[in-house]
């Protein structure tokens, strides 16, 4: 009868470990989704500047479509 309770009280820990291990794994992934959303509005801030210019550098102009991807293109790689 001993072995089986120490054995119910194992699992009984294991089981209030959980816990731990579920909140240190949503603040891990917490972590991760604010360096996305970091890296996302960096991305969103270079492609506006990049079309700002883009269109700033060729306000006049006029511009067929393939001609616009074509120069954004360019900018962005550079």
């Amino acid at each position: 009868m001993g072995t089986l309770r120490a054995a119910v009280n194992k699992l009984r820990a294991a089981m209030n470990k959980q816990p731990e291990a579920v909140t240190t794994q949503r603040a891990s992934v917490d972590t991760l989704q604010a360096a996305v959303n970091t890296q996302q509005a960096s991305v969103v801030a270079s492609l506006q500047s990049t079309i700002l210019k883009i269109f700033s550098k060729n306000m006049g102009k006029h511009l067929v479509v393939s001609e616009i991807v074509a120069t954004f293109a360019i900018a962005y790689e550079k």
